[in-house]
């Protein structure tokens, strides 16, 4: 079951793998508070994960902007079915091999790479 929810500690805590920047963190939560994104709380008896999705115009696409959780194949094919009913393509930004691995199993494929350098 997929269902929308507000910011909270809880959540915070919860994406905080996905999300590991403090500052990066607080920006989405303002996004979900001002109704930009969506935070989505998603549980079956086996898995549990926080998604957070935002519609992109120009172009329009779905963006997964974090997931964290477990049940990755059980949600997004869920999360794959509302951007085809909104006749959207969907974005996910994957910075792990194995999310990637995950995400090709549900037919999405690598778009772009993106370089950059780190701070010191």
């Amino acid at each position: 079951m997929i269902t929308r929810a507000t910011w909270s500690s809880e959540s915070d805590a919860g994406l905080a793998k996905a999300l590991p920047c403090p500052v990066l963190r607080s920006i989405v939560a303002d996004e979900v508070t001002r109704g930009v994104s969506n935070l989505w709380r998603c549980t079956t008896d086996q898995h549990q994960a926080w998604a957070v999705t935002r519609l992109d115009h120009n172009p329009d696409e779905l963006v997964v902007v974090a997931f964290e959780g477990s049940g990755m194949l059980t949600f997004g094919p869920m999360f794959v079915r509302a951007a085809q009913a909104a006749n959207v393509p969907l974005r996910a930004h994957v910075t792990s091999p194995l999310v990637e691995r995950l995400l090709r199993r549900l037919k999405l494929t690598r778009s772009e790479v993106i370089l950059r350098t780190r701070a010191a």
